[in-house]
């Protein structure tokens, strides 16, 4: 639970490479430890994705919040739940070190890559594009994204409204990005359950968001 969360800092994504490899000829042993871990790398990354947007724009909070909020625990009591089970065999996951210089410079220039790809768009393409880079991007990283769209709303070139639906885009496609990789990978016993575990967070985030959806 701990390596999953504090791997869920840095790149929730990796982690999940990191666990679809790992249980890619999974046993019966170790298959709750293996999830609670993937649960809790997306906790943190969605706990990293609001933070990033309470330092940029605090007052987009008021509708991306608690759909997050609601996924967030959702997975964590759900998961908790089952670390009764964990009297298992260890796994053994890889994930970048947030401290490591070279590390910290990649995530510098993946932000500045996304910027850059966001002003482009909206340069060439307008903010009708902006949907689609949203997407593009939460697939690999939404805390650029996340940051880029707070900017943007700050500055008032996008509306409250438009800024909350391509937040709910880019962590959308966080989701979509977690199925594709333990199926793509792994394909087994632990893709059904982590996925089983993902689609009732989803569908809990996506059921606050269109309840408090603005007009």
């Amino acid at each position: 639970m701990l390596v999953g969360f504090l791997g869920g800092f840095v790149s929730s994504t990796a982690v999940f490479a990191s666990l679809s490899q790992a249980k890619k000829n999974i046993t019966s042993k170790s298959i709750y430890s293996t999830v609670v871990a993937g649960i809790f790398a997306t906790i943190a990354t969605l706990i990293a994705f609001l933070l990033v947007i309470i330092v940029v724009s605090p007052s987009l909070l008021q509708y991306i919040i608690w759909p997050v909020v609601g996924a967030i625990a959702v997975g964590g009591v759900s998961s908790w739940m089952f670390m009764k089970n964990n009297n298992e065999q260890k796994i053994s996951i890889t994930y970048p070190n947030p401290l490591d210089i070279m590390a910290i410079i990649k995530i510098a220039l993946l932000i500045m890559g996304i910027l850059l790809f966001v002003a482009i768009t909206k340069q060439f393409l307008g903010l009708r594009a902006l949907p689609i880079t949203a997407f593009i991007t939460g697939l690999f990283e939404i805390h650029g994204m996340a940051y880029a769209i707070a900017l943007l709303y700050k500055d008032q070139i996008i509306t409250l409204t438009v800024a909350t639906k391509l937040l709910a885009i880019v962590v959308f496609a966080s989701f979509v990005s977690k199925f594709a990789l333990v199926w793509i990978i792994a394909h087994n016993r632990f893709s059904v359950i982590i996925s089983l575990y993902l689609t009732v967070m989803l569908t809990v985030a996506s059921g606050v968001y269109f309840l408090l959806l603005p007009g």
